[in-house]
């Protein structure tokens, strides 16, 4: 380079130089305050939608998982129990009068209104523990630094998330029966239905039909000749009775229905 090109290009006044590198500062500053401002615009959004609700049916759940867990644990050790020592009876007669006992109380299948409600109570709450997975994983997974959610229009997103709601949270189209078998169903419908077999078994105990499910399984001993003493069954199912009866008052899920 000539010195005369040298000595020139030296001479370019300092405020152009500054003026550049200040332009080019100023425009990066306001991109980064334009993704800022439509990142927080679609937390807002996600938190009036998602978020707020998703709490506090978590929160729900805990105190519900906390009282009726005993029950869920005791239950499941009950009813696999029999089904063990059914085919442990070395005499057919008792093999046989036990397996009716399975049957008429621990099944599907049970002609028992308030034995029947307890296995639906058991199968819906594994439904409801299911949905709630389902849904904290769609909580832990959702991103606002992902480039095509935040590109996307306010109506557009606002959508999405309202199907997301109907999915994982609430559909209000959605009325779930004690015979459904629909999988990972939304949390609110499945805590919908667990609240209305909850009452549904209200009613039983108190028409005194949990002694009666007692006295029955005492007579079911009777059928239980080989192994009665390498499984004793009485404490877990007081347990299961007593969770129950314990928590026969309560309003687990007080919750107003939310509309989109």
């Amino acid at each position: 380079m000539s010195k005369f090109k040298l000595i020139s290009f030296l001479t370019i006044p300092i405020t152009t130089l500054v003026t550049i590198s200040c332009s080019k500062k100023e425009d990066f500053n306001s991109k980064n305050v334009e993704f800022e401002t439509n990142q927080n615009q679609k937390k807002s959004i996600f938190n009036q939608i998602i978020k707020k609700e998703a709490l506090e049916l978590k929160r729900m759940m805990r105190f519900f998982n906390y009282s009726y867990y005993s029950f869920y644990k005791n239950y499941d050790i009950v009813q696999t129990s029999i089904k063990e020592l059914i085919e442990e009876q070395s005499l057919s007669e008792n093999k046989k009068n036990l397996e009716k006992y399975y049957n008429d109380f621990w099944t599907e299948k049970s002609g028992n209104t308030f034995s029947k409600l307890l296995f639906e109570f058991k199968s819906f709450f594994e439904q409801a523990i299911d949905s709630l997975s389902n849904l904290n994983f769609y909580l832990e997974n959702f991103k606002f630094d992902n480039e095509a959610m935040l590109n996307k229009k306010e109506n557009e997103f606002k959508n999405e998330l309202k199907n997301d709601f109907k999915q994982y949270i609430y559909n209000e189209n959605l009325i779930l029966n004690n015979d459904d078998t629909l999988a990972s169903p939304p949390l609110k419908n499945i805590m919908n239905l667990l609240k209305n077999i909850l009452s549904q078994i209200s009613l039983e105990i108190n028409k005194n039909q949990h002694n009666e499910f007692l006295i029955k399984y005492q007579e079911a001993k009777n059928y239980i000749y080989d192994n009665i003493n390498r499984i004793n069954l009485d404490n877990n199912i007081l347990d299961l009775v007593n969770s129950l009866s314990e928590n026969n008052k309560k309003d687990f899920f007080s919750f107003q229905t939310k509309k989109l």
